[in-house]
């Protein structure tokens, strides 16, 4: 906050006027605090975080020391500041895969559990990448390099805004849930369980509305939400404490403000436009707002899901019925994406097809089945794209379970204290929404688990959370589909 508030004093007139012997006063605190011991005395005017063989994984600490010194060089021209800023840009900008429209990166050595941070009750990391919380600092970074004119470019903004518009947001704006991870997985991180209970964007995604209409509306859904009292997940989540409010506000605000300003404009004009500041882009048109460049081309109305085929096989095959054809090529997007852990851990999935806007499409088809997704929940999203236009998004939510028990697990059986102390009995690959009940020999009920998403843990306790005793047991297991499996296992203390 030191760096970017000098930042904005020495590029902004208004401020500059008065405030610039104050703005050199905290580039020289963050520069004694920050960039001489750490950066030039300790790791040797090298960025540890860039290291591949410590650091395999993109840091997001890197993300905090590029935003950091791209700030301090628009306060104070400087080449250390700004090697700092585009040695980081250009690792990040490697690590960045297209997704469709958007922009993911991976970092595949995120174990599944870890990541607790000591919480109590924590589950860590359920998805094995980068949750949406700690990504903020992501589009934070890029946002201030691309404005400062290092490695990134408009093009780079705007995927980084269809990452939060179209695969982190469900496209409600009753109900708006914004994943709980970057590539749309809503399985828990930490002590955040429920769906978009993780989606935090008032600390950096937020900065993308000032380069996407979209971004800037779900800013505005979410303000609107938390004044009307809304119990929204990914509202609260974003508006229940004072910071997150003022950090919300402020970013949407500043998104409205033209770059080299300080307040809105009395009337909107085109931003102001310098050597070193680029000019501000209008980013899409607004939702459901006709062309106004192109009075003939309407805006798109939304489709309709009317039929959800979902087999045992594992196929998806959305019908989406437009209520109207524009007058341009309509580009349908069905979007298939998991809702829980341990489902198809690429994500979301994209099929795209283009309508001839001369004909009348009584059912439209898009066939998923290619996608092989494992069991789970799942989204199917459907957007009409015209142009610059876009509809608002449709959704419906689907189960995709296995025709059957084959492939179920049950281990280490038998479990003998000398050989497994601490580790617990796991029944694996049981489907989605499935039953675990266990009898003892006798027939008296032992354990239950029910809701059950594709693997469960037993301690070895009852119900009433008492160790079981030494001997035989009987399991039986069933899937959402009442498939069953039945078979003994044994206890050695």
């Amino acid at each position: 906050p030191i760096a970017r508030a000098a930042m904005l004093m020495m590029t902004i007139p208004e401020f500059k006027s008065k405030y610039a012997s104050k703005a050199q006063s905290y580039v020289d605190f963050v520069d004694d605090a920050v960039i001489q011991p750490w950066y030039v005395e300790y790791y040797g005017r090298t960025i540890p975080w860039l290291d591949q063989t410590t650091f395999p994984d993109f840091n997001d600490k890197a993300w905090l020391l590029g935003d950091i010194a791209c700030s301090l060089y628009r306060a104070r021209p400087n080449s250390t500041y700004r090697s700092i800023a585009t040695q980081i840009g250009q690792a990040f900008k490697s690590k960045l895969r297209t997704y469709g429209n958007a922009y993911l990166w991976d970092q595949a050595n995120i174990r599944i559990g870890s990541d607790t941070n000591g919480e109590s009750g924590s589950v860590g990391n359920q998805d094995g990448g980068p949750d949406t919380s700690h990504t903020n600092r992501a589009p934070m970074m890029v946002v201030s390099l691309y404005e400062a004119g290092f490695v990134f470019t408009l093009d780079d903004v705007h995927r980084l805004a269809n990452t939060l518009t179209e695969v982190l947001w469900n496209g409600s704006q009753s109900n708006p849930i914004i994943a709980n991870y970057i590539d749309g997985n809503n399985a828990g991180y930490r002590t955040r369980l429920d769906r978009g209970s993780n989606g935090f964007i008032f600390s950096g995604w937020a900065l993308l509305g000032r380069y996407s209409s979209r971004a800037q509306l779900l800013n505005t859904i979410i303000l609107q939400g938390a004044q009307a009292g809304s119990s929204a997940t990914s509202i609260k989540a974003n508006t229940d404490d004072y910071y997150k409010t003022v950090g919300l506000s402020g970013h949407t605000l500043r998104n409205t403000i033209p770059l080299g300003s300080a307040a809105p404009p009395s009337t909107p004009t085109a931003p102001p436009s310098t050597s070193t500041l680029p000019p501000k882009d209008p980013g899409p048109q607004p939702l459901l707002t006709p062309d106004s460049t192109n009075p003939t081309s309407p805006a798109p109305v939304p489709p309709q899901i009317t039929n959800l085929n979902v087999p045992s096989t594992l196929s998806v095959t959305a019908t989406i019925r437009p209520t109207e054809i524009g007058a341009t090529t309509l580009h349908w997007h069905v979007i298939a994406r998991q809702l829980t852990a341990r489902t198809n851990p690429s994500g979301a999935a994209y099929a795209t097809r283009i309508v001839d806007p001369s004909v009348s499409y009584d059912g439209l088809e898009l066939s998923l089945s290619s996608l092989n997704l494992a069991p789970g929940l799942y989204t199917i999203q459907a957007q009409a794209v015209n142009g610059s236009l876009t509809s608002d998004t449709v959704s419906a939510d689907v189960t995709l379970v296995q025709s059957g028990l084959e492939g179920f697990k049950i281990f280490p059986n038998p479990w003998r204290s000398n050989l497994h102390q601490g580790k617990r009995i796991t029944f694996d690959n049981i489907g989605i929404n499935a039953t675990i009940k266990i009898f003892s020999v006798a027939g008296q009920a032992v354990r239950a688990f029910h809701g059950v998403d594709n693997q469960q843990t037993w301690d070895l306790k009852t119900d009433s959370g008492d160790d079981v005793a030494s001997g035989l047991y009987i399991y039986i297991v069933s899937n959402a589909n009442g498939d069953p499996v039945h078979g003994k296992l044994a206890v050695i203390r």
